[in-house]
């Protein structure tokens, strides 16, 4: 069994104010949808298209005030379709302890944009969930950012079933990281770790190990 170093943190669970009514144009692209939504600390932003002319690419923006942006993510657009398309990007990246706002920026082929309008992931407190944050892609070590606690069980699992690591009666503070290290000999694919808590609460997390 591998040491462990242990912090943990608040704890959130986040909703999505995602209005959306009918089809809306931005540029030579309409819009059916644009939603962004949380699960297991990623944050999922969709968008389908109905019609699309010269699009070349959307580039997908974050931020945490509203008001400045980063590019964290870019997906091919599909030239000229009058075809329904469905799109989606993962940000495993997302600082989820607060708000954040996302936008997408649609490129024509003359490279203009055009943005959309914007998609606040907002969080809500939640005493079920223990994970405000969990690096859901690792190679050597996972971290997770935690509600406090006073004792819990951590059990990781390949997918056939084995168990990799376990650890009972961990016992966490205010305002730390937990972070389970020594992770680079494992093969790489899916894993599960699951959290169970002194108050009878079980959570459980789909990783993903990857090798260089």
């Amino acid at each position: 069994m591998k040491n462990l170093l242990l912090t943990i943190t608040a704890l959130f669970i986040f909703t999505i104010n995602s209005a959306k009514a009918g089809s809306t144009d931005v540029g030579h692209v309409t819009f059916v949808s644009f939603t962004a939504k949380v699960s297991n600390g990623v944050v999922s932003v969709t968008w389908s298209t109905s019609s699309e002319v010269n699009n070349d690419r959307f580039e997908v923006e974050r931020s945490t005030d509203g008001k400045n942006w980063e590019r964290v993510g870019e997906v091919l657009g599909n030239g000229n379709t009058n075809s329904k398309i469905d799109y989606s990007f993962d940000d495993h990246n997302a600082e989820l302890s607060k708000t954040v706002y996302y936008r997408l920026e649609q490129f024509d082929f003359s490279g203009r944009g055009h943005l959309t309008d914007i998609r606040e992931v907002s969080k809500q407190a939640s005493k079920h969930n223990v994970v405000k944050h969990i690096n859901t892609m690792f190679e050597n070590q996972i971290t997770l950012n935690m509600i406090s606690i006073s004792k819990l069980n951590l059990k990781l699992v390949a997918l056939d079933g084995q168990t990799i690591y376990t650890e009972q009666n961990v016992s966490v503070k205010d305002d730390q990281t937990l972070t389970i290290e020594n992770l680079g000999h494992l093969p790489a694919g899916m894993y599960i770790l699951y959290i169970d808590t002194n108050d009878g609460n079980t959570s459980s997390y789909k990783l993903l190990k990857n090798n260089l």
